[in-house]
């Protein structure tokens, strides 16, 4: 068996790769077998040590978000909280809260409505068909009521919450994004 010490160096070290490659480190990923040369690794059965151990242990850039379908490990030295919340998003497979949540998001923190072209791009790489059946349920759902759609004057669709911007102003902010932005460099 690895010494905890170890257990832990390699824990980080698959976190870390991971998160300098782009991806979350799922909490089921980590039970796959770390060995060290010439010595035997964690199995599924040490699992609950690992999670103890970075819960204990882990540097501050090690960071973990709970979902409903796993737990996920990023490392912010690699990767920042907000690229590491949209992947979790996307991991989650849930896209009308992954839309809802990102709008709002974008809405609330920068404040800006988030272009409907942006879901088809990475990190959330959704298809055209995907996209407009989730909008078309979010705008027809209870939960998802401060969520409202614009489009500038070229045609360019977005999303934004009411409970961070007005629709004047969202529909001014679209309108700049869409056509002004690009009409003046």
């Amino acid at each position: 068996m690895i010494e905890r010490d170890n257990q832990l160096d390699l824990l980080v070290g698959r976190i870390r790769d991971a998160s300098g490659g782009g991806r979350l480190c799922p909490l089921s990923e980590l039970a796959a077998p770390l060995a060290l040369p010439g010595q035997a690794g964690l199995s599924e059965a040490d699992l609950p040590d690992a999670v103890e151990l970075l819960a204990d242990g882990a540097p501050e850039d090690i960071k973990f978000m709970q979902g409903r379908l796993d737990g996920y490990y990023f490392s912010e030295s690699a990767m920042t909280a907000a690229y590491a919340k949209h992947l979790f998003r996307v991991a989650e497979r849930d896209p009308l809260r992954l839309i809802a949540e990102t709008t709002r998001d974008e809405s609330r923190i920068y404040p800006r409505p988030t272009p409907l072209a942006a879901f088809l791009l990475q990190p959330f790489t959704m298809e055209q068909k995907e996209l407009d059946g989730a909008v078309d349920q979010i705008l027809a759902t209870a939960e998802y009521a401060d969520i409202k759609r614009v489009s500038a004057s070229n045609g360019e669709r977005f999303l934004f919450s009411t409970a961070h911007l007005s629709p004047g102003h969202a529909e001014a902010l679209a309108e700049w994004a869409a056509v002004g932005e690009k009409e003046n460099p």
